[in-house]
């Protein structure tokens, strides 16, 4: 993406490729020691013996990396002014 970007620019339906993300088995482990301390995020050896035969990155360590890509990619080529206000 090229210049600033605006509301006009984002036409419904676009998709925008963010790029891809392999973790190692330290950033899967660190960041959910952290954050979501699950035997399937840490422990590589109770992880092999369930669903999933092997370490899993949390889903809240996909999102954070999500987050991260769409900045990189789009907001910070956007011209945003902040949201609008909230009300009860």
């Amino acid at each position: 993406m090229s210049g600033t970007l605006h509301f006009e620019d984002f036409p419904a339906g676009q998709v925008t490729e963010l790029g891809t993300w392999t973790p190692t088995a330290e950033e899967i482990v660190a960041f959910a020691r952290k954050w979501d301390p699950q035997r399937f995020h840490v422990d590589e050896a109770a992880a092999a013996e369930g669903p999933f035969s092997g370490l899993v990155a949390s889903g809240w360590h996909g999102i954070c990396v999500w987050g991260k890509l769409y900045v990189e990619v789009v907001h910070l080529h956007a011209a945003s002014m902040g949201g609008g206000a909230m009300e009860d």
